[in-house]
This record gives C-alpha cells, structure tokens and sequence, in this order.
C-alpha cells in the first residue's frame, strides 16, 4: 500500500530549487516545502508560494523523514545548550588526558540520557516538567548534607543534621576528646 499525499508537504518537482553548491564534497538528498502565502491564492503561478528545501547527508531519507527529522531541532539544540552549561557542562574538564576527557564525556552523556529515560516513566513525570536550572536550584535549597564515619573495618552514612545532634549528645569529656580529631584542641 502507497503513501498517501499530504498536502502540506506537496510532491510538486520544483525545477528552479537548487540545494547543491560546489563548495559541499559529500551527496546530499533533500526535499522542497512549500507554503502558500497570506492572502494568496495560487493563481500567482511560484509567486504565491514561500519555499524551503531541507537537506541532509542520509540519502536514504524521504521527503517526510527528512521533515520530522528537523521538526526535532528545538528538541536537539536544547539538548546540546543543557550539555555545553551548567550542571552537564561539557567544557570544563579537569584532566588534560585524553583517556580523563573521553571519561568524562561518556560520564555526562550516559547520565543526561538516563535521566531523559528516567523523565519518560511515571514517577518521572513531576521531574521531567521541571528545568536543570529549576532541578539544580531546588537541590541547592533543599541540600542536606551526609557524612560518612568509619572506623577499622566498619562505617555508617549519617545525615548531617543527625550527627551534629548526637555528638552534641555526647558528655562533655568524649566531645572534648573528639575536639583534638579535629585540630580544634581544647575549646573553653
């Protein structure tokens, strides 16, 4: 079963369209989108219409593909905006070493697609409606601090606020002890 036309995207051969140009090496496939003007109606021959032929590098692309593909492009630009800033930041790295850096990039685009993944399920659904600048702000207001405590072979997570009210807890001399752990020595 064939296609059937769609009409915004008519299958008219425009002869005067030329999207190749001798500085492009590499063969393109392309596709011509034409629309008519405001207060046109088509009996103005070309005239009435506003043209726009889109390109690509995959030859086997067809005409709607190679539309849907660019209808993607706010899509993708805010993608590489959210790589190149903030959170995600692509350019900062803080190694010199190729092996550190390739890391890194792979670190940072495994993790946004994950949480893209992540945006897509139910209990993504309140987080995906949210911006990394808004996430990232919330984070910072809502930050709760952890600390690891080990000892020999053992040790426990403890939030902040929890482990500041136990060792505020603790008698006096066992905090006085802990005061030299710290370099604090003692405190009068």
């Amino acid at each position: 079963m064939g296609e059937t036309p769609d009409t915004r995207y008519p299958r008219d051969k425009i002869e005067y369209a030329d999207y190749m140009w001798k500085e492009c090496s590499v063969p393109l496939v392309g596709c011509v989108v034409r629309e008519l003007k405001k207060g046109k109606d088509g009996s103005g021959g070309r005239a009435d219409y506003e043209h726009w032929v889109f390109v690509t590098t995959r030859l086997s692309s067809k005409d709607k593909q190679i539309i849907r593909t660019y209808e993607l492009r706010p899509e993708i630009e805010e993608d590489h905006r959210q790589w190149k800033d903030g959170l995600w930041d692509m350019s900062k790295f803080t190694s010199t070493s190729m092996v550190q850096i390739v890391y890194h990039i792979i670190i940072v685009l495994l993790s946004y697609n994950l949480m893209k993944i992540y945006s897509n399920t139910r209990s993504g659904q309140a987080f995906a409606q949210k911006t990394l600048r808004r996430v990232r702000r919330e984070q910072l207001r809502n930050h709760e601090v952890a600390m690891i405590v080990y000892t020999y072979d053992s040790y426990a997570v403890f939030n902040g606020k929890y482990l500041i009210w136990l060792l505020l807890g603790l008698p006096k001399e066992v905090q006085e002890r802990l005061k030299g752990y710290f370099g604090l020595g003692r405190l009068t």
